[in-house]
């Protein structure tokens, strides 16, 4: 049998340059997420100010009865 060429601190080496190499990506992976992080607080933001606007608007349903019944009252 042949003897390994290989040594413990190739190993060694190799394994600390995937461990970084994997850190680097997690580092980037955990930026990307802070990024959409923040934009979907800007968007839950927008869409309750969507609704603050919404809940003051007059519904044409409602709007209508009030209208009929203002121009009744001037005829």
């Amino acid at each position: 049998m042949k003897k390994s060429e290989i040594t413990n601190k190739e190993i060694f080496g190799a394994i600390q340059e995937v461990a970084e190499a994997i850190s680097v990506l997690a580092s980037d992976v955990d930026a990307r997420f802070n990024q959409v992080d923040g934009r979907l607080d800007k968007l839950e933001q927008g869409q309750n100010n969507i609704f603050l606007r919404l809940d003051r608007v007059v519904y044409r349903s409602e709007l209508r009865p009030a209208v009929k019944e203002i121009m009744a009252e001037q005829a």
